[in-house]
């Protein structure tokens, strides 16, 4: 009793202090709560978000137009000069036509010159440019956007330079007598639906087909990368010496069980082996950075993943609908978690986020109405929202378990939305400890309080809402710290 009288004196100085210094105790508190979950985005404001607008893709930003680019139309030439991209066009409905600048002779072009200087080819950019037989582009340009070309009918060869590592589906499909094309070498990634309908598609499939040696399943562009899986079914194996896995390359793959990939491929593009629902067991090689989105989406069947050290990230709806993990250890070195990750993974009950998870994304469990218990072991690990998108409520049980450490984001998480919290250890550096001693007492209160008194900086240990300053917020939550040990 005595102890808590000098504690309650003490705090009553201070903060007398601190109403001297034009610092409200309301205002502290309220300032102290919005830094403790600034780190975190489950806020109502996030759930007032409006919908995007209309016929735009949800989570995707606008890029302003391109305000360098230059264009220039005569005797049915199209050269396009400056700096950056050429932006991306929507198509006009009923008509089709595209919104480019340059829309209104699409009809008439013949040749297109793209100058040195520009990087990347947008959407629709010379859509349905019907007239079209020539096309020139520059080794600047890095990649190539969703139906940039399609529909351009007599185009019959095109050059892709090395520069170009994008090429986005839709790309040249219904390019109906496209039957020449050089691709360039450091392609790292490729729909599988960018070059469909060309003749020089249709081709290279005959030749898979007619080839009666062919017993790989796998037909192959460029040399080095995977394409397309055909009639896949049981345990494959890639060839060594495949560098990229195309986007969507084995997507619906019904009938494959297990898949060992050599050390030879450093790039797996997104939706890679989704669909695929017989597939139970999987191996990273070392070397690949990033899973990227939708690649296990569906495979219903998938027990285990093997991921190498490499991996830094994981992208979105990754392992959504793999009903048969019960449980995810995410690998050593991950950074990032994207959004959707585990949603509709009905078994799944417990994951595990190392230390190294700086941002966990958006809705992870939503539908996976078995998770019981999460892990996070990064203490200021931002966490996304996870219980709400927008207007509605996301279903996932109530009866979850966060475990984390003490005053880390993963507790402040936890009591926000009424999860269980189970600590799992001591602070690996006490939080408030300004004085070194190993230990949270009245002493550090008061020397922290002299500190900013003295606009002496205070250790970083007293950072207790993570925001990497020392302020009147931070003595705010030491107090409130003490008066709850």
């Amino acid at each position: 009793m005595k102890k808590l009288t000098v504690i309650m004196a003490v705090i009553g100085c201070i903060m007398a202090e601190m109403l001297a210094m034009n610092i409200s105790a309301e205002a502290v508190n309220t300032q102290a709560m919005e830094a403790t979950t600034e780190t975190m985005v489950f806020t109502e404001e996030l759930c007032d978000t409006q919908p995007p607008e209309e016929n735009q893709p949800p989570y995707v930003e606008r890029i302003q137009p391109n305000e360098n680019l230059k264009w220039h139309y005569e005797n049915h030439v199209l050269t396009i000069s400056g700096e950056g991209i050429i932006d991306d066009y929507d198509i006009v409905q009923n008509s089709g036509e595209i919104t480019a600048p340059w829309g209104q002779y699409a009809h008439e072009i013949e040749t297109v010159i793209i100058e040195e200087g520009i990087t990347s080819i947008g959407m629709n950019a010379f859509r349905r440019c019907e007239n079209l037989t020539s096309v020139q582009m520059p080794d600047t340009l890095t990649k190539i956007r969703t139906g940039a070309f399609s529909g351009d009918e007599k185009l019959e060869k095109i050059v892709i330079p090395d520069s170009v590592t994008v090429i986005e589906y839709d790309a040249f499909n219904w390019c109906f007598n496209l039957k020449d094309i050089t691709l360039s070498k450091n392609l790292v990634e490729v729909d599988t639906s960018a070059f469909y309908s060309t003749a020089w598609y249709n081709e290279l499939f005959r030749e898979y087909i007619d080839n009666s040696e062919n017993n790989t399943n796998i037909l192959m562009i460029g040399g080095d990368i995977l394409f397309k899986g055909i009639n896949i079914s049981g345990d494959i194996v890639i060839p060594d010496g495949v560098r990229v896995i195309a986007q969507g390359a084995f997507n619906g793959c019904e009938e494959m069980t297990s898949v060992t990939i050599p050390d030879s491929v450093k790039h797996i593009q997104e939706n890679a082996f989704s669909g695929c629902g017989n597939l139970k067991s999987i191996t990273i090689p070392e070397g690949i950075t990033e899973i990227r989105s939708m690649t296990f989406q569906g495979c219903g069947s998938l027990e285990e993943v093997n991921f190498p050290d490499s991996i830094i990230s994981i992208g979105n709806d990754v392992f959504a609908g793999c009903q048969s993990l019960t449980e995810m250890t995410i690998p050593e070195n991950v950074k990032t978690i994207g959004i959707w990750t585990f949603r509709s993974c009905k078994n799944l009950k417990s994951v595990t986020y190392p230390a190294s998870v700086e941002e966990i994304g958006k809705w992870q469990f939503e539908y996976a109405e078995s998770i019981e218990d999460v892990t996070i072991l990064n203490p200021h690990c931002r966490i996304d929202e996870q219980c709400k998108n927008r207007d509605r409520t996301i279903k996932i049980p109530e009866n979850i378990t966060m475990h984390g450490y003490p005053y880390s984001t993963a507790q402040s998480f936890a009591r926000v939305f009424g999860w269980n919290f189970v600590p799992i250890g001591e602070e690996t550096t006490v939080s408030g400890d300004a004085n070194g001693d190993g230990n949270f007492s009245l002493v550090d209160v008061v020397q922290v309080h002299k500190m900013l008194q003295t606009k002496k900086a205070p250790p970083k240990s007293c950072d207790l809402n993570h925001d990497n300053k020392v302020n009147v917020i931070d003595l705010s939550l030491m107090k409130q710290k003490l008066s709850n040990k």
